[in-house]
């Protein structure tokens, strides 16, 4: 599976990465793939892509678009970045992946995205695979797993399963999960167990000098005379990993860090591996059938093997992460905390911005007083709001290892260490939130639970923190000022509702960059509590129809949707009920008059 994994920043910035390497991958790959229909490849930022598209002729868009119908070319997770898993909210976490998903509906079109890749994150939560599972997405591949887990799983041959949430009984949320099973993403660490030998087959190595192997051994490039040998070599090392999993199909990333960005890498890669894969064909003795794929090309081969029953099931989450011996990433949980803050502030004036511009936006439609609203201009801005939070939420962003953001750069130790470093902390304001509670005795239906959550009271205090009341200040008199009102009444959701967004979507079927719909996104999340019985009946609940939030002239269509908008579970109209299960997220999409 070719592949090039894209930081939007890391070593350098998010606009220096394009211009400088990911438009010339997307520009190599796209006419390489337009001479080969056997050649595949994969992309997973759409931050990246978003940029590429912008400056792409209509030529390169319509072959892009071509290139995707026929299979070639695979966008996998669909997302704006390659989140972070630990630090993120699950507000940021969806919003990303929402703003991707739109940006592919509106500019690609209703394409299948079946497979999420996430070769980077350091560690992975299940809340993650909560919110890739309700948008629709199957399949997931994940890499940076502790070490000593994958020798466990590789051990029993579980390294394929099916990820379930912990509250889930009834299998709803399972997600198949695919673990790479060695060191790293690279060619050196995906081909076999031995990266001495691996490495030989990453050819861009032996086309630029300044890449040579770090075992001492340096590939070839492939020819009639040491094909044989070259092809048993590789081959060995494919049949070692494949005994690490229960099917006969078997999974090879051809890829690394912003790869394929020069055309000469392009086809020496592409070149020899075209010789070995011929070769390895035509050897019926072998009982090979080897060819390049995509990564739902791989997940569909499994599937065809074994039915997902066959696999075993996994719940809990891959945190701390551990490469080798007791090297844990568990510094990015706290360092750089002004950044994890502030991302925390941001996410907050988004979410009362995008609330407090969907009412307007549609007061704006529905009544005269509101023909001057500046509904275009502001939802650019929103948009680039969403843009910017979401490029923050990458796994070197939030995390706070992004090199531009650091204030010393080193390329070795310079004698400092550990020892000095309080000596390098600055204060940093922190708010928190304590709670004590008697919980001498829960619900029954929690008693058998093997998992515990916090009381409704701890939910509403974190909301609070998170999103805090935001005050505005007008000089205009009182009786000029307009009233913003949604809804019929004042929003009264049951106590263990909580409203995640009201957002605008852009109009898709206009050729402008970005323009407002009449569609509104309503996502609403239900909380998972513990508490006994006279606690639980403090709090209001009542069943929520549609007509009691809005007047059945104001709305158009309502359609409960795939948690990113791809999908339409079912179509609802004005009597029916919100309805959202225990502990999970739903998205509704409600078009407007």
């Amino acid at each position: 599976m070719p592949h090039s994994h894209c930081d939007p920043g890391w070593l350098n910035t998010f606009e220096q990465y394009f211009m400088h390497g990911t438009r010339h991958i997307m520009n190599n790959m796209i006419q390489t793939l337009e001479k080969n229909k056997n050649y595949k490849f994969i992309w997973a930022e759409m931050s990246f892509l978003s940029l590429w598209w912008d400056q792409a002729t209509i030529q390169q868009q319509q072959l892009l678009k071509k290139l995707i119908n026929d299979k070639q070319f695979e966008i996998v997770t669909g997302g704006w970045v390659m989140n972070d898993e630990a630090n993120t909210h699950y507000f940021s976490m969806l919003d990303q992946l929402i703003e991707g998903h739109q940006f592919i509906e509106h500019k690609i079109g209703n394409i299948s995205i079946k497979s999420s890749w996430a070769n980077d994150p350091f560690g992975y939560s299940p809340t993650m695979a909560y919110l890739l599972q309700g948008s629709g997405i199957q399949h997931l591949a994940i890499q940076r797993v502790h070490y000593h887990i994958k020798k466990a799983l590789a051990k029993e041959k579980q390294l394929e399963f099916l990820w379930q949430q912990t509250w889930d009984r009834s299998t709803s949320t399972r997600l198949f999960t695919h673990v790479l099973p060695f060191y790293a993403y690279d060619i050196p660490h995906t081909c076999g167990p031995d990266p001495k030998i691996c490495c030989q087959f990453d050819f861009k190595r032996s086309a630029d000098s300044s890449t040579a192997c770090s075992w001492g051994i340096n590939p070839v490039a492939i020819n009639d005379n040491n094909i044989q040998e070259r092809a048993e070599l590789l081959l060995d090392q494919y049949r070692k990993k494949a005994q690490l999993y229960r099917t006969n199909t078997l999974f090879v990333q051809l890829g690394d860090d912003f790869r394929y960005r020069m055309m000469y890498e392009v086809r020496a890669q592409f070149g020899n591996y075209d010789k070995l894969l011929t070769y390895m064909n035509r050897r019926t003795d072998w009982n090979v059938d080897i060819q390049y794929g995509t990564l739902s090309d791989y997940f569909e081969k499994v599937l065809q093997e074994k039915s997902l029953q066959e696999f075993p099931s996994y719940v809990g989450d891959f945190f701390t992460y551990a490469d080798h011996d007791d090297n844990y990433w568990s510094g990015y949980f706290t360092s750089r905390a002004f950044f994890k803050r502030m991302d925390r502030i941001a996410e907050s004036y988004l979410r009362a911005t995008e609330i407090l511009f969907s009412i307007a936006h549609v007061k704006s439609l529905q009544e005269k007083t509101f023909n001057s609203f500046p509904t275009n201009d502001l939802f650019i801005s929103l948009i680039q709001a969403r843009r910017n939070l979401g490029i923050f939420q990458h796994h070197d962003g939030i995390t706070g290892i992004i090199d531009v953001f650091l204030d010393r750069r080193l390329t070795r130790d310079d004698g400092r260490g550990l020892g000095e470093g309080v000596m390098d902390n600055r204060e940093t304001i922190s708010t928190f939130k304590i709670l004590f509670e008697p919980r001498r005795t829960v619900l029954m239906a929690d008693r058998t639970s093997l998992t515990g959550y916090p009381t409704l009271l701890a939910h509403h205090l974190s909301i609070e923190l998170l999103y805090p009341t935001h005050i505005f200040h007008s000089l205009i008199p009182e009786s000029t000022l307009h009233t913003l009102n949604l809804f019929l009444k004042p929003l009264f959701l049951p106590s263990d509702y909580h409203l995640v967004n009201l957002r605008t979507l852009n109009d898709n079927n206009n050729d402008k960059k970005y323009s407002s719909s009449k569609n509104l996104a309503l996502i609403l999340r239900r909380f998972a509590y513990d508490c006994d019985e006279s606690y639980d009946s403090l709090f209001y609940s009542e069943q929520v129809r549609f007509e009691h939030l809005f007047s059945s002239n104001q709305i158009e269509s309502i359609e409960q949707t795939s948690l990113s908008l791809r999908h339409i579970k079912e179509k609802l109209n004005i009597t029916s009920q919100l309805v959202v299960p225990f502990a999970e997220l739903v998205t509704y999409k409600i078009r407007f008059m």
